[in-house]
C-alpha cells in the first residue's frame, strides 16, 4: 500500500439516465443522445476572428502538403477546430508531436527569441479556438 492514495474512492458506476435515452426507429432499441448536436462542417475560415490569417494561411499550406509553421500550428489545434465544426485537412505526417516541429520550426529561423515567438502564436490560435466556439455555440443556440 506504498504510495497508494487512501483517500481516493473510486466512481461509482455510471447509471443509464432514462431521461437521454432516444428511441432507435430502427430497431426499437435505445442509445444515448448526444448532450450537443454535432457541428455542422465548414471548409470557410471565417476571416472575422482573431488569428483567422495564421489559421486559413495554415489550412491552405496543410492542402498543398507544405509543413510551414502556419501548417504546424494548424495541426497543433486540429482536434479543437474539427470540434468547432472548421474541417481541417489531415495533417502532415511527422516524426514527432505537431507542437515539438513546430518550435523546432521557429528555432531554426529565430534561435534567440524562439520561446516568446512559440507562446505568441500558441496564444493566437487559442484565440481564434475560443472565437470559434463561442461562434458555434451561438449557432446551436439558435442565435447569429
Amino acid at each position: 500500500d506504498v504510495g497508494r492514495n487512501r483517500l481516493f474512492k473510486p466512481a461509482s458506476p455510471m447509471k443509464p439516465n432514462p431521461d437521454l435515452a432516444i428511441r432507435n426507429s430502427v430497431g426499437g432499441g435505445e442509445r444515448s443522445a448526444p448532450l450537443t448536436p454535432a457541428p455542422r462542417r465548414t471548409t470557410t475560415v471565417p476571416l472575422n476572428l482573431p488569428g483567422a490569417d495564421l489559421v486559413s494561411a495554415g489550412i491552405e499550406a496543410l492542402r498543398r502538403g507544405e509543413a510551414t509553421i502556419e501548417a504546424l500550428l494548424v495541426m497543433t489545434g486540429t482536434r479543437r477546430m474539427r470540434a468547432a465544426g472548421l474541417d481541417v485537412p489531415r495533417g502532415l505526417p511527422l516524426a514527432q508531436f505537431p507542437e515539438h516541429a513546430l518550435y523546432k520550426a521557429i528555432a531554426a529561423d529565430h534561435p534567440d527569441d524562439a520561446h516568446s515567438r512559440y507562446n505568441a502564436l500558441i496564444r493566437r490560435l487559442v484565440s481564434f479556438e475560443h472565437a470559434l466556439e463561442r461562434r458555434q455555440s451561438r449557432k446551436l443556440a439558435g442565435g447569429s
